[in-house]
């Protein structure tokens, strides 16, 4: 095999390939099929995860992170959206005293691309978290409601397959019944049953061919804010949904 001429980048994105190839992978794998050195491979992944190519998941093996996504979703895109998204989640947070998100759907994963937290509301997860929580979130059940029945069997073997994801998954019954919920409003709500102490909504984003790209997310703690005010929260958040759908469309 021809020598690099630059083998510190040629390993970083063989490691990139390595990671899309197994979904994810630990240090030690990565190490043992690359043949990389451990003072090595910490200071590719130190790399990796600083500029967001790669995230580590909570079972502590590395997974593609936000980077990956926006690059490959054109990323002037979602520059754009992005930009924007932070606006309306700081926007949010002041307003509802809640956690902001700004989900994005690729590859059949589900990436957390930026949130905003409020100190009195719930953390939720990282920005740049990869995931498949198509099955137990309402930014899944929103991307859920668009795809057809068929490919929902596919999400479901997916999440199947995915130890990780599959915690806190409700019954297949009360699934369809979520997605058929936004289907119907238009937008999530989990109504605090998946978590009993978290409450979380959701609304679609999507593009101009009409197909959900992101999602809109907000949590808080159940109980804590009124229904009055949470009918107003859904309708902040599908109005600001419009102004990104129209940035998508021009």
């Amino acid at each position: 095999m021809e020598k690099s001429p630059a083998p510190a980048l040629t390993n970083g994105l063989e490691i990139i390939e390595l990671i899309a190839e197994k979904g994810e992978v630990g240090f030690n794998s990565i190490s043992e099929i690359k043949g990389i050195s451990v003072s090595s491979l910490n200071r590719i992944l130190k790399v990796l995860l600083s500029k967001s190519y790669i995230v580590k998941n909570d079972k502590g093996k590395y997974m593609l992170g936000s980077r990956i996504f926006t690059l490959a979703k054109s990323e002037s895109l979602w520059n754009g959206i992005l930009k924007r998204a932070s606006n309306i989640l700081k926007e949010i947070s002041e307003k509802y005293e809640a956690t902001a998100l700004l989900f994005g759907f690729s590859d059949e994963s589900v990436i957390a691309l930026d949130k905003v937290i409020n100190i009195d509301s719930v953390v939720m997860q990282k920005v740049g978290t990869v995931s498949k929580q198509f099955l137990n979130r309402p930014w899944g059940f929103v991307y859920m409601a668009s795809v057809s029945a068929e490919s929902r069997k596919k999400f479901y073997e997916i999440v199947k397959n995915s130890e990780n994801d599959s915690r806190e998954t409700p019954s297949h019954e009360e699934v369809e019944e979520f997605i058929e919920f936004a289907k119907r409003e238009g937008y999530s709500d989990d109504f605090g049953k998946i978590k009993s102490s978290i409450r979380r909504l959701a609304v679609p984003i999507v593009n101009s061919k009409g197909e959900v790209i992101s999602a809109l997310a907000v949590g808080f703690v159940n109980g804590a804010l009124s229904e009055e005010t949470i009918e107003e929260i859904i309708s902040y958040l599908k109005n600001k949904a419009v102004e990104l759908n129209n940035l998508i469309s021009q």
